[in-house]
């Protein structure tokens, strides 16, 4: 399994392995380990490298890890383990644009880190845009904000700044759902072999 941070979920290894069957708890916790582990490897990189400042970036770092953060949304949202998926397609989405938008600003080839500074917020927003997309029974954007602990005018505020970023693309074909499932879920097989080696 590859080790580099900068890479999407897609690129962490195992595409030759057939696919396990749907295990929805397996795949949210493996959406969770990916991004404790992409977060603990940004904010020691971030000590060393330039992060552009946006929309999402807090004062100060957010002391809750980014996994426990996401099982205090899921606890408290009622939602599919398949829009925890689809936030993680519209996380990948918006560091994408962050970056070429950074890259064509200044010139450098430098990755958008996603710290303990910009993660949550990135989250929450990633979240409540994909279960307002997936679900049928949807909570207010104030309600959201209030489980995710930011205020709500700032909860319409970045909602709106992501969607830009994104080109309001939210739309996720059946081929890219499938893709991101199976990288998921391999991801957290080869954790948990990792761990037992």
């Amino acid at each position: 399994m590859s080790t580099d941070v900068e890479m999407s979920i897609l690129d962490s290894g195992g595409a030759e392995t057939p696919p396990p069957p749907i295990q929805y708890p397996d795949l949210v916790n493996s959406i969770a380990l990916f991004l404790a582990n992409k977060v603990k490897a940004h904010d020691i990189k971030f000590t060393t490298t330039k992060n552009p400042r946006t929309h999402f970036t807090a004062l100060v770092p957010v002391q809750i890890p980014i996994d426990a953060y996401l099982f205090h949304l899921m606890g408290n949202v009622r939602t599919s383990p398949a829009v925890v998926l689809y936030m993680l397609i519209y996380l990948e989405r918006v560091i994408s644009a962050f970056e070429k938008n950074y890259q064509k600003q200044n010139g450098t080839d430098v990755p958008f880190l996603m710290t303990s500074y910009n993660a949550h917020r990135l989250l929450l927003t990633a979240f409540l845009l994909a279960h307002k997309y997936c679900e049928d029974c949807r909570y207010s954007t104030i309600k959201m904000a209030r489980i995710g602990g930011i205020d709500p005018k700032e909860m319409k505020k970045l909602e709106t700044e992501f969607l830009k970023f994104i080109n309001y693309r939210l739309y996720v074909s059946e081929e890219q759902f499938e893709e991101y499932r199976i990288a998921v879920l391999l991801f957290g097989q080869e954790l948990v072999l990792s761990s037992m080696a």
